[in-house]
């Protein structure tokens, strides 16, 4: 479940102003099991949403997306890919909301009883299976465009087709993380934590985005993207020296430092010192 924009916070985030969000409701009871014919109609809607959003048509997915999360509140699926739609129309406090229910949805799907854990292994199955079916259809599409490219070129070779590369690239790695979770269904996605973090973050809530990049790393110590966003939201909060150690530890894990966080930061130093 990887954000369209990277799950990397940028440093021009650093001029945002700090909002006031709307607080996530308190914890409700997990909602009931819909029937598979109500199931299958969000199904179709979820599907229907990721295909626009593969093509980069956020505001068109979000209606559909609130359809089926209304339709079924227990999949969390709805409510993750309506944040990243939300992230990208830059509604951050709305996000914030969408991927605390997904994080509650998918709470209610971990639970310890052998017919939560079908549901949840039911449920990954299913979105795998629709997001494969996006992948196939992409694939297919750059194969064709690839093939009439090279024969309008008289034998050059076919020019990058950059943006339908970045979309299948994209939804490998939505494909990856579930399978990830397929594989270890008592533990809350990595992404989860990644999304509202940037989410808070990118709405000037910096200590509760400290806290969801930190729950990241608990789970994933050496996810490189967590360490970064832990650097630059550190920087914001003046703790400069646990910054640089988090940069440190983002490019030990392969994810190259900014030079501008780095500019950043010794301004700030600087300043400290004058």
């Amino acid at each position: 479940m990887t954000s369209p924009s990277a799950q990397r916070v940028r440093l021009s985030a650093l001029l945002l102003a700090v909002l006031v969000l709307p607080r996530p409701a308190a914890p409700v009871d997990c909602p009931r099991v819909e029937s598979d014919a109500v199931q299958e109609r969000a199904r179709r809607l979820l599907e229907s949403a990721e295909k626009q959003q593969a093509a980069g048509l956020w505001v068109a997915s979000e209606a559909p997306l609130r359809d089926a999360a209304r339709l079924d509140p227990a999949s969390p699926f709805p409510p993750y890919a309506l944040g990243l739609a939300l992230m990208e129309r830059k509604a951050f406090g709305e996000a914030v909301l969408a991927f605390t229910a997904s994080r509650e949805a998918f709470g209610c799907l971990m639970g310890p009883d052998a017919e939560s854990k079908l549901r949840l292994r039911r449920s990954l199955d299913q979105q795998l299976q629709q997001l494969r079916r996006t992948r196939a259809e992409y694939e297919r599409s750059r194969l064709q465009r690839t093939i009439v490219k090279h024969q309008e070129a008289n034998g050059d070779p076919p020019a990058p087709l950059g943006q339908s590369a970045q979309v299948v690239l994209a939804l490998e790695a939505r494909i990856g993380e579930l399978q990830w979770l397929r594989e270890h269904p008592t533990r809350e996605p990595v992404a989860i934590a990644l999304a509202l973090g940037n989410a808070q973050f990118n709405a000037g809530a910096l200590d509760e985005a400290e806290l969801e990049f930190r729950k990241a790393l608990a789970s994933e110590p050496g996810n490189g993207d967590a360490h970064n966003n832990l650097a630059v939201t550190l920087t914001l909060l003046g703790r400069l020296d646990e910054a640089e150690q988090e940069l440190q530890a983002a490019e030990k894990a392969g994810i190259a430092a900014s030079p501008r966080i780095r500019e950043e930061i010794r301004k700030r130093r600087a300043a400290g010192s004058s």
